[in-house]
């Protein structure tokens, strides 16, 4: 049974939550305390799961809490729920918080929300990964692009149009302004298009405090950058999202599903900068076997790690509360045969994507090999593969985030 803490210095709060929470006993095992004290102390006696704070409290706040909780116990999962707060308070979060509630909060979203959470911490197997992805507070950028956003961020003339601009040519800053847009960091949820119009949402004091003064947006330190993979790696994730969003707008007049897949195919290798930022050593030797043609990365992967940069990403991307559309084909996009839905979704767009970007580099064969026809024959979608490559070949349309 999952342990749940709640975190707040007003009783009528916590006796709501109980009320609220009440049909989930069953599942739950849940803590209601009145301070940040109590709650180290309850968080030392026994692991957590999940907490939930406020962050207006007296002697410790929320965002010193999430602090020494993120400190002694990384793999719990860490939310806040609180009022509106103030931009500096907020900035004070977002590298200890992974998602952002605010109050008051329907029952249905925060039981989703923590239901969703417990999940997907279930879908990664040994502890000792959950450990790693629970302290990650930035997926780490190009050097070069972080230079060149702290440069942009600092300079008098910058604008919120060129700071985007360098966010969306960036998985890890993809990565994180998507956590801030998709929680309640600063406003309501918002699903946008790509990371450069979520980058637009924010005004530019907002943009430059978050560049200039937290730790939300990170260089990548490992000496693997000298040998060019990652530079290759983000520039495949460009390509498969924006022919992931090509391929979804064909097949679904719904928005929302190419928005999904752009995220997505941004995204989905997301795991692979991860585990060379965490497990440099493993990481160059996966990607040099496959390489080599030893083995498929995930196979390679589960056989040294006991996962992969799928399992990876996608439990990191939940955690911050990306939408299951965008967090499935992360997880899914090299075995999407194992998804339960009956029909196109972006997880299809994300693995054909990538299928046919590995074709741009290894031919023929390598789309053979990494696509999965049996999966598109149960969709019924095989025979549209040619009328995607078609349209892929096509100059890409005016406007698209790139």
């Amino acid at each position: 049974m999952k342990r749940l803490l709640f975190v707040d210095d007003e009783r009528r709060i916590l006796d709501g939550l109980r009320r609220m929470l009440r049909s989930q006993r069953g599942q739950w095992e849940m803590e209601f305390v009145e301070s940040g004290a109590e709650a180290l102390a309850r968080c030392t006696a026994a692991p957590l799961d999940v907490v939930v704070t406020d962050m207006r409290m007296p002697s410790m706040d929320g965002a010193a809490l999430l602090r020494e909780i993120a400190h002694k116990s990384p793999g719990t999962i860490r939310i806040v729920l609180s009022g509106q707060c103030d931009r500096a308070t907020v900035l004070s979060t977002v590298a200890t918080a992974h998602q952002f509630l605010t109050k008051p909060c329907n029952p249905e979203v925060l039981i989703a929300t923590l239901s969703r959470a417990c999940a997907h911490r279930d879908a990664l197997a040994e502890e000792r990964h959950r450990l790693m992805v629970g302290q990650i507070a930035a997926v780490p950028s190009l050097p070069a692009r972080h230079a060149e956003l702290v440069a942009e961020a600092a300079s008098p003339g910058a604008s919120v149009e060129r700071i985007g601009a360098i966010v969306a040519a960036d998985v890890g800053m993809s990565a994180k302004i998507g956590q801030l847009v998709n929680t309640s960091f600063f406003g309501a949820p918002r699903r946008v298009a790509c990371p450069k119009r979520a980058a637009d949402l924010f005004d530019l004091d907002t943009l430059r405090a978050m560049v200039l003064s937290t730790p939300v947006f990170a260089p990548f330190d490992s000496a693997i950058t000298t040998h060019g993979i990652l530079e290759v790696l983000t520039e495949h994730a460009l390509a498969v999202a924006a022919s992931a969003r090509r391929i979804a707008e064909m097949e679904s007049d719904d928005p929302s599903v190419a928005h999904d897949a752009y995220w997505a195919g941004m995204l989905h290798d997301v795991g692979l900068h991860l585990l060379a930022s965490r497990m440099p050593e493993c990481f160059e030797k996966s990607i040099r076997d496959w390489q080599e043609g030893r083995a498929a990365l995930p196979d390679l992967e589960q056989g040294m790690l006991g996962t992969t940069h799928a399992d990876i990403g996608a439990y990191l991307m939940a955690l911050w509360g990306f939408p299951d559309p965008v967090t499935e084909a992360i997880w899914l996009h090299h075995a999407p045969a194992r998804s339960t839905q009956a029909g196109f979704s972006p997880l299809t767009a994300v693995h054909v994507a990538d299928a046919f970007d590995q074709g741009r580099v290894g031919g023929p064969r390598a789309v053979s090999t990494a696509l999965d026809r049996a999966y598109l024959a149960r969709l019924g979608l095989e025979g549209r593969l040619d009328a995607w490559w078609t349209t892929l070949q096509e100059p890409m349309p005016q406007g698209v985030c790139r």
